[in-house]
């Protein structure tokens, strides 16, 4: 299914390559010396394909270049290019004339290098630049087959195996031959059974990392094992489809999707690939106390996953025979508004490397920015995502916070707990004393408790009742902790209030009656006022005695 896909995918732009380009070399550019001469063309040649025998694959190019491959479906030069050198390389080693019989210089535009009984092999000069012609080139498995009839020199392959067959394997239908249609469906079955085969090993695999709790295997079962079981099938049929000796446009048709395929299962499985190793990877940055791990493995995924694709996408274009260096030449002034348009880009990459440099938060924080409230989900190149308490999801530009006010929460060492216990007017001063005692001592035995810091004292008197002030802290690492601890304290100070005998007040008031039989109220006699020194010698001695020694 997904070669039918990439298959219609593709017809497009083979049809669109009926324009043909134009040869490989113009306008007198000729980096590999076959300009001037016949005798310079054809040295090249022998040394270039001498080279590839000897394992250089970096002289293919050179030898292609000789080549005048302009009757060649553009998108398969390259692999035409290559078995049209091999086959007039042999031809040139048994039959062709030595070098300094090829004159320097040859006014004509055509030069007849080698005459044969199955034809013959000529140079043309074309953009002042001197290849082997056309047709000599499509002549070339006929005269290399009738050479061998003579000299019994071996053939290629296909050439041998074609040889061999009863001449109603050589009839064409569409332009190709019985035999290689019949090769095209093998090697069709051929590539979907591999991909059985592949994915089951990988199958395997996958259980075995499961096994060692690399992976879970639930999440993993389907998707990496689909886009290399593709890979392994694409590369196959690439590596098959052009030992048939198809004719060029033929090829095209097959190895141009096939080459997409390709692309598209390795950029699939790059994809997959990070995916696993960064899962696994996570596990150990999880045991890490530092969440900065955390977001540099987050960026270093997206990283190598935008890199990935951005080689797929230059593979892709260059499968398809797109010049990505001529298309955004021709921009022009689009070029400009392209560049301003990535302004704002580059700001939130910049903001994005100076929240992870300055770490102003991490995965997991519990932030406020201007009037943004919530947790930190991701931190990527261009925003950040923030998980508010209504679930619902912001996406911050990071170059905004290159300026926000930002709060972080989650950073805290501490959380405040500040409570305000109403007691009521009836309760023992040496019951408050105690009970402001015994909160103490519940903060010194707390496990997540500040010691060094709190404030418990009988703080204010009310319209209603005694006001005792609780002032502490927690030193936990997220706010589920601190619900907890939370929790427990403010049940061991109902423990401790029960313990003794402590009730709570309630906001009441106390509503007196005044009846008229009463009769007026009767002012205070000057004699019955106390002065400073009666007031003194009423008030008993704790009231003076000095404050403890912790102030």
């Amino acid at each position: 299914m997904a070669f039918l896909l990439s298959l219609l995918l593709a017809l497009p732009g083979i049809v669109l390559s009926a324009e043909e380009s134009g040869p490989i070399l113009k306008g007198g550019i000729d980096p590999y010396g076959l300009y001037g001469s016949p005798r310079s063309t054809y040295l090249t040649f022998l040394e270039a394909m001498a080279q590839v025998s000897e394992g250089d694959a970096t002289a293919w190019p050179k030898a292609i270049a000789a080549l005048d491959l302009s009757q060649i479906n553009p998108f398969v030069r390259e692999e035409k290019g290559r078995e049209l050198a091999r086959l007039l390389y042999l031809v040139l080693k048994e039959k062709g004339p030595p070098a300094y019989r090829v004159p320097r210089f040859w006014k004509g535009k055509r030069y007849p290098l080698l005459r044969v009984d199955g034809g013959r092999i000529e140079l043309v000069r074309k953009d002042r630049l001197w290849r082997f012609s056309a047709e000599s080139l499509e002549r070339l498995p006929n005269l290399l087959t009738a050479l061998s009839e003579k000299t019994g020199r071996s053939l290629p392959f296909y050439l041998r195996f074609r040889n061999r067959l009863p001449p109603f394997w050589r009839q064409t239908l569409f332009g190709v031959e019985y035999w290689q249609w019949t090769g095209l469906g093998i090697l069709i079955v051929g590539g979907l059974l591999l991909e059985r085969i592949v994915r089951g090993f990988l199958q395997v695999a996958c259980y075995l990392l499961y096994r060692r709790r690399w992976v879970k295997e639930e999440r993993y079962r389907k998707q990496p094992l689909r886009p290399l079981a593709l890979l392994g099938t694409a590369l196959f049929w690439r590596s098959t489809i052009t030992a048939l000796g198809l004719p060029g446009d033929t090829l095209a048709l097959l190895l141009v999707p096939v080459k997409t395929l390709t692309v598209v299962a390795s950029v699939w499985s790059g994809l997959t690939g990070v995916d696993l190793l960064a899962d696994g990877v996570s596990r150990y940055t999880e045991r890490t106390e530092s969440r900065l791990d955390d977001a540099l493995l987050l960026l270093f995924r997206k990283s190598l996953k935008l890199l990935i694709l951005v080689i797929g996408t230059l593979a892709l274009a260059a499968v398809l025979n797109i010049n990505l260096v001529g298309l955004f030449a021709g921009l022009g002034l689009g070029g400009l508004a392209f560049a301003l348009a990535a302004r704002e880009t580059v700001q939130n990459l910049f903001g994005s490397v100076t929240i992870l440099l300055d770490q102003t938060f991490h995965i997991g924080d519990w932030v406020v920015i201007d009037d943004v409230e919530g947790i930190v989900e991701e931190i990527g190149f261009r925003s950040t995502k923030i998980r508010t308490f209504y679930d619902s999801l912001v996406v911050l530009p990071n170059a905004k916070l290159l300026t926000a006010k930002v709060d972080n929460m989650g950073r805290r060492r501490y959380r405040r707990f500040k409570c305000l216990l109403a007691l009521p007017y009836a309760t023992q001063p040496e019951k408050i004393e105690a009970f402001c005692e015994g909160l103490r001592e519940l903060v010194r035995r707390h496990p997540y408790t500040r010691k060094d810091y709190y404030q418990i004292y009988c703080y204010e008197l009310s319209p209603y009742a005694i006001g005792v002030l609780v002032y502490i802290f927690f030193e936990v690492p997220n706010w589920g902790t601190e619900l907890r601890e939370r929790q427990r304290f403010i049940l061991d100070t109902l423990r401790l209030a029960q313990k003794l005998k402590i009730q709570f007040a309630l906001p009441t008031q106390t509503l007196y009656l005044r009846s008229d039989r009463l009769g007026p109220l009767q002012p205070v006699s000057p004699e019955e006022l106390l002065g400073e020194e009666a007031a003194r010698e009423v008030a008993p001695e704790w009231i003076t005695r000095p404050p403890p020694s912790r102030f």
